[in-house]
């Protein structure tokens, strides 16, 4: 039988994002390995709403990175008053999906 892929270090989501003027910039920690990475926000006030894509990340160059979110974007992708978290998920790998450990009100 196949061996199941093992990676060094597993992406991570560092915290729940840091608010700026018109955006929020989420910290994350991606080696270069996964090449690029996609963010959803996974709606937790209602569990049976599908995954949210948000962003795509640009190639890596650097295992450590910010993805820049504009609340435009936020604003029409999520429900006002509803909980989220983050989900980040390899580009080529769609089947390692990494959950934020943090929850946010939109």
């Amino acid at each position: 039988s196949p061996k199941p892929l093992v990676f060094q270090q597993s992406p991570l989501i560092l915290g729940s994002g840091i608010w700026t003027k018109k955006s929020i910039e989420l910290m994350v920690h991606c080696p270069t390995y996964f090449s690029a990475y996609k963010i959803f926000a996974s709606d937790q006030t209602d569990e049976n709403h599908p995954l949210i894509e948000i962003a795509q990340s640009a190639p890596l160059t650097s295992s450590e990175s910010i993805l820049k979110i504009s609340e435009k974007t936020l604003d029409e992708n999520l429900i006002k008053g509803h909980q989220y978290r983050w989900v980040l998920v390899p580009v080529a790998f769609p089947s390692l999906v990494v959950y934020s450990e943090q929850v946010f009100q939109w």
